[in-house]
């Protein structure tokens, strides 16, 4: 028997780390409801604030979590529809806006129609890391309080993970955020327990 225990407030950051198959991945799953206990042969129980998760409370639980998985999605659409996907009332100021966070926006705007650009069948006119950096600014602009985010520099080189790092590092300081990688990177503050903690997967 296992289990995996953590607190966590708005401010602090959770890294889960380990290698491949460790069930990083499975982890984030459970916590946003796309993997179940009848899926595995050994139950579990997941516990917010100590109390098991009711069924009548699954949707409100889900309707607060952003979750960026490994896999990109981009729909054969606009940029702007991609951005947008699921959301209402979002203005081009705070689109511009995410597309800075995750240096976009000077690449949007070379765009022949800016936002509103083709952006190819599931995507096919952007590179892996442009793909990733679209999916992550889709995620900022739903605003969610917990951030799961599974390898969520994929696509790109060092330099560029810790510039977008540093860039959104203060958009996470009134949310709480779980970064799933295979290592911490350099990047990364300190692990203090205070603002960044973390638990490694064997």
């Amino acid at each position: 028997d296992s289990s995996i225990a953590f607190e966590l407030l708005p401010q602090q950051c959770l890294l889960i780390s380990g290698r491949s198959g460790s069930g990083k991945s499975t982890l984030a799953n459970i916590l946003t409801g796309l993997e179940f206990p009848d899926s595995f042969i050994t139950p579990y129980q997941m516990l917010i604030n100590g109390v098991p998760l009711q069924p009548e409370q699954v949707q409100a639980w889900h309707q607060q979590i952003g979750y960026l998985t490994q896999q990109n999605s981009i729909i054969a659409a606009t940029l702007y529809s991609n951005l947008t996907l699921g959301l209402d009332n979002i203005d081009d100021n705070q689109l511009w806006h995410a597309l800075c966070l995750v240096e976009l926006d000077e690449w949007a705007k070379q765009l022949p129609k800016g936002l509103y650009s083709w952006l190819g069948d599931t995507g096919s006119q952007l590179s892996g890391g442009q793909a990733r950096r679209v999916c992550l600014a889709r995620l900022l602009l739903r605003n969610p309080k917990l951030l799961l985010l599974d390898e969520p520099f994929n696509g790109m080189d060092t330099q560029m993970a810790e510039r977008i790092w540093q860039r959104l590092y203060p958009y996470w300081q009134d949310k709480m955020l779980i970064v799933l990688m295979h290592e911490r990177p350099e990047y990364f503050p300190e692990v203090d327990n205070e603002k960044l903690f973390e638990i490694y997967l064997d």
